[in-house]
């Protein structure tokens, strides 16, 4: 593999977790938005580090909460955010604070999520440590994932414990960025130069689901037209019996 390898990247991760300044941090520019404003949407920005032509997929995060109680459009949305970098990444890297405990839902939530994907997810999983200023700097990495316990180190075997620290304050070290990009390196010759690939079973379910959302918006429409017109054909009837002085109208509807 040469140094001028491209490499597609998904940033995903919980809300709040430094999603957008990870990606900042790997381009070395301010190309995402981030601080307050939160991710509503993919967003995706492209640059060439190291020799390495990138392309990053910021995908909104994902609440705190079950994964039975996210909207279907949610979960659509994540389980198609790939398809912003076809023909697939080759790397997810998920972002894990380190300013707050790792705690047993968290843990859940994260493999919720990434159970959307498919198991074989875990094959292209990078996990990005962030947050490391809010650490006792006596503190190591291997002493932090050890204090966080059995959660934690679930999700790092999910992986086989690939993971990097980011420092995203000091986005200027640029030593932190050229740790991870051999490790996606490797990571990518591992899989024989593969990238992600969706189910095509599940491809096909969401489609055929969008598909149906569609035309039953589009019957809603069609009804709300009909009504609308019905009404004003009444109006119009009125008017001509006894002209209207005051009308007075409710609005009412989604």
């Amino acid at each position: 593999m040469t140094r001028e390898t491209a490499f597609r990247i998904m940033i995903i991760g919980p809300r709040w977790s430094g999603k957008s300044s990870t990606g900042n941090t790997i381009l070395g520019l301010p190309l995402f938005e981030s601080g307050r404003i939160r991710t509503l949407q993919c967003e995706v920005r492209r640059g060439t580090v190291c020799g390495h032509r990138l392309t990053i997929v910021d995908v909104p995060g994902w609440s705190q909460i079950p994964i039975t109680k996210t909207s279907v459009a949610n979960k659509q949305n994540f389980k198609l955010s790939w398809t912003k970098c076809l023909p697939g990444p080759h790397v997810f890297l998920l972002v894990i604070p380190m300013d707050k405990a790792f705690t047993k839902d968290q843990g859940q939530y994260v493999q919720e999520y990434l159970s959307l994907l498919g198991d074989h997810v875990w094959r292209h999983v990078v996990v990005i440590f962030t947050s490391w200023d809010y650490l006792d700097k006596k503190t190591t990495i291997d002493d932090h994932i050890e204090s966080e316990g059995e959660v934690l180190k679930k999700v790092l075997a999910k992986c086989e414990k690939r993971f990097q620290v980011f420092d995203n304050k000091n986005n200027t070290n640029p030593d932190q960025v050229q740790e991870l990009l051999p490790k996606i390196e490797e990571l990518v010759k591992m899989n024989a130069g593969g990238f992600y690939k969706a189910d095509e079973k599940i491809m096909e379910a969401i489609t055929e689901k969008r598909k149906l959302a569609a035309e039953m918006a589009s019957q809603r429409k069609m009804e709300t037209d009909r009504i609308r017109e019905t009404q004003r054909q009444l109006l119009r009837e009125l008017e001509q019996k006894e002209p209207i002085a005051e009308l007075r109208v409710v609005l009412l509807g989604n």
